[in-house]
């Protein structure tokens, strides 16, 4: 009898049209057009910039200026024209090793958003699954509501007909009359939370599933997952994320700590001068100059900026401790809990599917004795609602299973 409750699931994948999308492909629509991972890919663009231009520090600066100046009254040795042009060439030689630091810093955050853009794509992919799966049992909701619909308007009319005969009395015709507006209610609610569904998943493919797409099936025994542990915990996304944020604030305190040490430039500059706007000599000065500089500079006292610096990224550092900590505490109740689910879930399968077998029968029977005029109209309504609610706990224990494994899924970042 399982296999005839399976076959409700088939029925419907018969009337699939050739143009119909399936999970993978709402998958790879959602990684392919949403939003939010865009987002996710250029905030891991411009960390990469950040990281790039660290590099900058350990290169020369190459600096050409020119100035021109024009006075109307002069004092001694003065002209009214003149103009300097100079061309250097500076490097840092030392710099507390702040330079270092700080290219180490920029380098961890770009790798933590590598990993956040990855716990991006694996929300998403979550997400796209919840729902397409909760399309799917609106759309058995929806079939089921009209299949209750169906048997309301078959009692009604059975009820009419009887009405007529004398055989019932017309508060018994109300009754089903009213429950058969009921029905329709229900179904109209129905067919708003389908319509609601389908905008969630459009949402999430960012407008790219049309309105009249008819979404695959899903085979209940192709719902499987062969998960190991492996050390899961310490492999996922936002763990990593940030561990790399960790090590970024460890590299920006020792950047701040270079702030205590002194720090060392040379120069080289050729300087050229002139009485007008051309650079073609100056009277008592060479046709030209080469400058070597060497500058060597330590500050003694910063207000104590310096000192507060370091405490301030050393209590970031703590900080992010606490977020690693905790978020290991959620990720392991999250796989405990799915673990959980997908047991449940199993279970609750075997038996809805046993209980919409009794239900099936059991409306079957009250309505055979509805018809000989044993059972009263009151009875075969409460047969339709069972079976109603049969219906709707076997779709939910159906879909529930493939819920589970795609929750572990995302726990263990694992997708088959």
């Amino acid at each position: 009898m399982i296999k005839q409750s399976i076959g409700i699931i088939g029925l419907m994948g018969c009337l699939i049209q050739a143009h119909a999308i399936n999970l993978q492909q709402s998958i790879e629509l959602a990684l392919l057009h949403n939003f939010e991972i865009k987002e996710k890919e250029y905030i891991k663009e411009e960390k990469n910039a950040l990281d790039n231009s660290s590099y900058s520090a350990f290169l020369p600066s190459v600096d050409l200026e020119y100035s021109y100046e024009r006075r109307d009254k002069t004092i001694v040795n003065q002209n009214n024209d003149d103009s300097i042009g100079s061309a250097t060439v500076s490097y840092n030689l030392f710099n507390g090793f702040s330079d270092v630091a700080s290219l180490l810093g920029t380098n961890y955050d770009y790798k933590a958003s590598i990993y956040n853009y990855e716990a991006s794509k694996q929300d998403i992919i979550l997400n796209t699954k919840v729902a397409y799966l909760t399309i799917l049992k609106e759309q058995k909701n929806v079939q089921t509501q009209k299949d209750a619909l169906a048997l309301f308007d078959k009692q009604y009319e059975d009820a009419y007909h009887k009405f007529e005969q004398g055989l019932i009395a017309r508060n018994d015709l109300l009754e089903v009359e009213v429950q058969m507006l009921q029905a329709r209610q229900r179904l109209l609610s129905a067919q708003k939370d389908l319509k609601v569904a389908r905008l969630s998943l459009n949402n999430i493919l960012s407008n790219h599933l049309p309105f009249d797409e008819v979404l695959e099936e899903l085979s209940y025994e192709e719902a499987s997952f062969n998960f190991h542990e492996n050390n899961f915990l310490e492999k996922r996304s936002e763990v990593q994320a940030l561990k790399m944020v960790l090590q970024s604030y460890n590299a920006q305190k020792n950047s701040a700590l270079g702030n205590f040490l002194p720090s060392i430039d040379a120069s080289l500059s050729r300087i050229e001068y002139g009485e007008s706007e051309k650079l073609d000599g100056k009277t008592g000065y060479p046709d030209d100059q080469e400058v070597i500089k060497v500058t060597a500079k330590w500050n003694l006292f910063a207000g104590g900026k310096d000192v507060n610096e370091v405490i301030v990224y050393t209590q970031k550092k703590k900080q992010v401790y606490a977020q690693l900590e905790n978020i290991k505490l959620q990720i392991q109740l999250q796989y405990e809990q799915a673990l959980e689910e997908l047991d449940v879930a199993k279970l609750n399968y075997e038996s809805a599917s046993k209980a919409l077998q009794q239900a099936n029968i059991n409306y079957e029977i009250v309505n055979n004795r509805f018809i000989q005029g044993i059972s009263k109209s009151s009875d075969l309504i409460d047969a339709n609602f069972l079976l109603s609610q049969a219906k709707q706990n076997f779709y939910t224990a159906y879909y529930d299973k493939f819920l589970a494994i795609a929750t572990l899924q995302r726990v263990l970042e694992s997708n088959q």
